[in-house]
């Protein structure tokens, strides 16, 4: 029986559900998806429903979800030297870029561990738009920064090796 695998009603370890982004932004050598969380003690993607709830003359309540807009934040993101992200931030940051240039892929996935092997689960990739919202820090170089979800969804498989996500054919 594999870590992952739990009986109904056992708490799943928040580490098997993993984030992975593409560090190069679109660039040459990519896609490159390092995952994140070295430094996050959490990480949430916000779902933000766009929800529109009614009630008639008679007392009948109706519900429409009409669609998401993900956003997430990753604080604490600490620069480390040869980091690729941390390259990429910093770029976007003295550069002040905007639009395109801010434009990357994540990818969500479910993994499970058997004790020699990472095994994806299930994983959807997604563009998303990156926007730092500061540079310093005290006990090192922080860029945190949020994530726009944008769309494009699909669902992916891959392989994980030493911490990259690798799409499969």
């Amino acid at each position: 029986m594999s870590d992952f695998t739990v009986a109904n009603g056992t708490k799943l370890e928040r580490k098997w559900l993993a984030h992975f982004i593409d560090d190069t932004f679109g660039g040459t050598g990519g896609p490159h998806y390092g995952r994140l969380g070295k430094d996050l003690e959490s990480y949430a993607v916000e779902m933000n429903p766009d929800v529109e709830q009614k009630r008639n003359i008679i007392g009948e309540n109706t519900v429409t979800v009409k669609g998401y807009e993900p956003h997430s934040s990753v604080e604490s993101f600490y620069a480390y030297v040869g980091d690729p992200l941390y390259e990429q931030l910093n770029d976007i940051v003295n550069t002040r870029a905007t639009g395109t240039k801010l434009k990357t892929t994540v990818i969500d996935a479910t993994l499970e561990y058997n004790g020699e092997t990472i095994t994806v689960i299930e994983a959807y990739k997604e563009d998303v738009y990156v926007v730092p919202q500061s540079i310093g820090g005290e006990d090192g170089v922080q860029i945190p920064f949020d994530m726009y979800y944008a769309g494009n969804r699909t669902a992916v498989s891959g392989t994980i090796t030493n911490g990259v996500f690798t799409i499969g054919s």
